[in-house]
């Protein structure tokens, strides 16, 4: 998978499909209309493009509104997509200047007249645009006249229930990890990196990572203890992941600290991915360390009896 970054980057390419969108989370749905994009631009003997943005349009058309916490970054959707089979990534700087573009100025001077694309792949709730004004009708009004030719993919469900990232991010919200994943088709993950902690508990047998610098407007889980997978280099093990404010220490910042089952590298400063596989418990203040150390190792029996599922 080839990723742009501006749209005066793009090459010109013959036989174009494309889709546009957030994409947050890269969710079930949204590899529905990966998928049938990829078989579309093959049939024709074409490529495929998925068009993005960065930063997410609502942080710039209402930055004072409701924030919206995202279920992948741009780094952690490019590690998703290129998994995908897509040909081409092109993220658009979205900006004040941008977000006043109509949808036909989009459609007709940008994909159409940049870009060349050839027929539009989007999913049953486009809308795009100042105020959102386009959508799929008014697309096929501007197929017609312009000749490109497009399509529109139906809501997905899982379990019967509709794929959307509102919905997984509300999941997540509530610490339902594993009704977020169903729904997502993947484990839901945080990239990050291992920074310094207080080593407490290194001192009761239970040595942890701290995940520190992931990005802004990132969505974390409801506090609690969670079995988790964590990729270092490339090799993934296992282990718990607690985020709270460590009551029983007194603490009150926000972290994410992971155990590591039989693993001892000194690993401080290295990226590292951890991923969410189900809740354990909810965190709680306990009366001392000895009572800690009693509940982490209960804690890491039912992680063990969560991935062996």
């Amino acid at each position: 998978m080839k990723v742009y970054r501006n749209i005066a980057d793009f090459p010109r390419l013959k036989h174009l499909a494309a889709t546009v969108g957030t994409f947050d989370g890269v969710h079930l749905g949204h590899r529905i209309i990966i998928k049938h994009l990829i078989k579309v631009a093959k049939a024709s003997g074409g490529e495929s493009v998925l068009i993005t943005f960065d930063p997410h349009p609502r942080h710039v058309v209402d930055p004072m509104g409701d924030e919206v916490r995202l279920l992948t970054q741009t780094e952690e959707k490019i590690y998703l997509l290129n998994k995908t089979g897509i040909d081409h990534l092109l993220i658009i700087p979205f900006d004040a200047d941008f977000a006043a573009l109509t949808f036909d100025r989009f459609i007709i001077e940008i994909l159409v007249g940049l870009l060349g694309v050839d027929h539009f792949v989007v999913g049953y709730d486009h809308a795009f645009g100042k105020g959102r004004e386009g959508n799929f009708e008014r697309l096929k009004e501007l197929g017609d006249i312009l000749g490109f030719t497009y399509e529109q993919v139906y809501e997905q469900k899982a379990n019967q229930e509709v794929v959307s990232s509102t919905r997984i991010r509300n999941f997540l919200a509530e610490g339902d990890v594993e009704h977020a994943n169903q729904l997502l088709g993947h484990e839901f993950f945080i990239f990050g990196e291992v920074i310094t902690g207080n080593r407490i508990g290194n001192t009761i047998g239970f040595p942890t990572i701290n995940l520190g610098h992931f990005a802004r407007h990132k969505l974390i889980p409801a506090m609690g203890v969670y079995a988790s997978k964590i990729d270092i280099d490339g090799v993934i093990y296992k282990g718990m992941t607690n985020i709270g404010v460590r009551p029983t220490l007194d603490a009150s910042d926000l972290t994410i600290e992971t155990h590591i089952f039989d693993f001892d590298q000194d690993i401080y400063g290295k990226k590292v991915v951890v991923t969410f596989t189900g809740r354990i418990r909810d965190e709680r203040k306990f009366a001392g360390l000895d009572e800690l150390m009693a509940q982490l190792a209960l804690d890491k029996t039912r992680a063990l009896e969560i991935f062996s599922r």
